[in-house]
Parts: structure tokens; C-alpha cells; sequence
């Protein structure tokens, strides 16, 4: 079981690494560039990219530094697109439902009138 500062958590997901090195190492591969080139790409080190993809002596990288390597290839990673598609949604239906309230007013001031 991984161990954290608090000890023992039962609530971690994998066992060793986490799973997104995996899924980063193979943009990687798939990109043909070095550690340097990617250095240069990200403003990050390259001894950060050493110990995560040939060393592999982190465990789970930062929230930030995972976004920051997507977004050198172009792609948002984390909840930032889907907060984006909920809150449009949101808007949307509200809108919606606002202009029906307001047609259910007019139509009842007109039937009045």
C-alpha cells in the first residue's frame, strides 16, 4: 500500500507510479524529443523529466507540472475543459428558462389586458 506524510492510505489508486507517466512517456516517444528539447518546450528542467520517465523516482508528479506538459503539446489536461462545458451548459439552460418565465409574464399580462 502507498505511504504518505499521514501514513497508510487506502484511498490511493495505483501502486507503485501513477498512471499518467505512462500516458505521458508515450506522447513523448510518439514526439521523438529529448528531455532538452522538452526543457526548452515547457520551461521546466530536464532532470524533472529524468526522474520522471528513466529513473522513475517520482511517484506522482504536481497537478501544475502535468498541465504544463500537455500544454506544450497543444492539449488542456484536468477539469478546466469540462468545468468550461458545464458552466456553458448551465448558462444555456438557465437563459432558457428565463426566457420562458418571462414569455409566461407576457402572455399572462396580455390575456389581462
Amino acid at each position: 500500500m502507498a505511504r504518505n506524510i499521514f501514513g497508510h492510505n487506502p484511498h490511493y489508486e495505483f501502486r507503485d507510479r501513477d498512471p499518467i507517466f505512462d500516458q505521458m512517456k508515450t506522447m513523448l516517444k510518439a514526439s521523438g524529443l529529448s528531455f532538452a528539447e522538452l526543457s526548452e518546450r515547457t520551461h521546466m528542467a530536464s532532470s524533472t523529466f529524468s526522474a520522471w520517465f528513466a529513473k522513475g523516482t517520482t511517484i506522482s508528479p504536481r497537478h501544475e507540472s502535468v498541465q504544463i506538459f500537455y500544454r506544450s503539446f497543444g492539449i488542456d489536461y484536468g477539469v478546466k475543459q469540462t468545468l468550461r462545458i458545464v458552466v456553458t451548459n448551465a448558462k444555456r439552460e438557465g437563459t432558457k428558462q428565463h426566457q420562458q418565465r418571462v414569455a409566461i409574464k407576457q402572455s399572462k399580462k396580455t390575456k389581462a389586458a
